[in-house]
């Protein structure tokens, strides 16, 4: 070969190795590939609700991440969450259609791997009330429902306490302060 064409030749290898080697690709020891490390690897916060009958259940994650909860029975749900982190389960909106009242178990915590024992039990609710009747006028008489949820009345009519209880707990309607007149 002439050695001029041999000096091209060369100059021009070397131009081929260096403009490759500023092509922007990346190159990392050991191969390409994806990383799966616990930054960013998506986790879940999963659990199940029992006891459904009504309907709108809505849970909630960190007061953002909402779940419609549908269906009856025993229902599973998940969050998604990005990576490991604070998670608190909350009930955003109670159940209706019966009524229901839910509460949340092992809700809240720290996200190091997928948690999977969140429970939420829900009890159908109903409201205690009755009529009042004998109160003389201009009077007031005071009841409560189990030691609490005062409930003044000035009239003789029916009546409800604004809280409802849980079916199958007890209920105690008493007077806390006597008629005034």
């Amino acid at each position: 070969m002439i050695p001029s064409k041999k000096f091209t030749l060369a100059l021009f290898s070397l131009g081929a190795v260096l403009f490759s080697g500023c092509s922007g690709v990346k190159q990392t020891a050991g191969g390409g590939g994806t990383g799966g490390g616990a930054t960013g690897t998506p986790l879940s916060v999963s659990g199940t609700v029992i006891g459904m009958t009504g309907t709108g259940l809505v849970l909630e994650n960190n007061g953002t991440d909402d779940v419609t909860i549908k269906g009856t029975g025993t229902i599973p749900f998940t969050f998604k969450t990005n990576g490991a982190g604070v998670f608190k389960i909350t009930v955003k909106t109670q159940p209706s259609n019966p009524a229901q009242n839910c509460s949340v178990s092992n809700g809240s915590g720290t996200t190091t791997v997928a948690v999977t024992n969140v429970q939420v039990a829900c009890g159908i609710v109903y409201t205690v009330g009755g009529t009042l009747s004998g109160l003389a006028a201009s009077s007031s008489i005071t009841l409560q429902n189990n030691g609490a949820d005062d409930l003044k009345l000035t009239t003789n009519a029916p009546f409800v306490f604004p809280s409802s209880v849980v079916a199958g707990s007890p209920y105690t309607v008493t007077i806390s302060a006597q008629p005034t007149a």
